[in-house]
């Protein structure tokens, strides 16, 4: 190899690692870089998605507001339709703004709508497990109670489920297994669970001294 095959040579080596290092700079201050959805950390229900061709989605107490943001260093710029701006702080994935409210990613390279149906979900899963918790311990209270005052006499066969409950407005209570020692509270809710198929089930195994629940979706 000639000595002036090495120079052009070890010129283009030159220029491909100072190109590297002008794309390695613009990857890490482009928008793609902080793109996802970020929710409240108080209030969970409020979040903001920054997209990957700048621009940015909030709903907050279930109004939703559009515009662009921008990021210079850690200094995040809202910009929204009517002109008017706020700025916020970004470290380590944690967005705090100027009101004092912070944000943490949910999740990159999901939608705010995929925050939603998460948060929906969670909330249909919270309720399933407080009230098949509490049917629990009324099904233990009706074994603990006498047979001559309406209960169990130490048993479980007999108790049910009380009409208004089975049907609570975010899905469907029921009872199986009933033995005298024990019986199983179904819950199915009205959100899909975490297969992303079908809807939350959560079962309840209650024995006289506790209440063990199993999630399956």
């Amino acid at each position: 190899m000639s000595l002036l095959n090495k120079y052009h040579r070890g010129k283009m080596k030159n220029y491909f690692y100072f190109l590297f290092i002008i794309l390695l700079f613009l990857c890490q201050c482009s928008p793609q870089n902080i793109s996802g959805v970020y929710g409240n950390k108080k209030q969970t229900h409020n979040y903001f998605e920054l997209k990957v061709d700048g621009s940015f989605f909030l709903k907050v107490n279930g109004e939703g507001f559009a515009g662009t943001y921008k990021l210079d260093d850690n200094i995040l710029t809202f910009i929204f339709a009517d002109g008017k701006a706020f700025q916020a702080s970004i470290q380590n994935k944690e967005i705090k703004d100027d009101k004092g409210g912070e944000w943490v990613l949910w999740t990159a390279g999901k939608t705010g709508l995929d925050y939603e149906v998460e948060k929906a979900s969670q909330k249909n899963k919270d309720m399933l497990l407080e009230l098949g918790e509490n049917l629990g311990f009324m099904a233990q209270q009706y074994y603990r109670k006498p047979s001559k005052l309406g209960g169990g006499g130490n048993e479980f066969i007999g108790w049910s489920i009380p009409n208004a409950l089975v049907r609570p407005g975010y899905g469907e209570i029921s009872v199986e297994n009933i033995e005298s020692q024990s019986l199983s509270i179904i819950a199915i809710g009205d959100k899909i669970g975490e297969d992303g198929q079908n809807f939350i089930k959560i079962i309840f195994t209650v024995s006289p001294k506790d209440v063990k629940t199993k999630i399956i979706n």
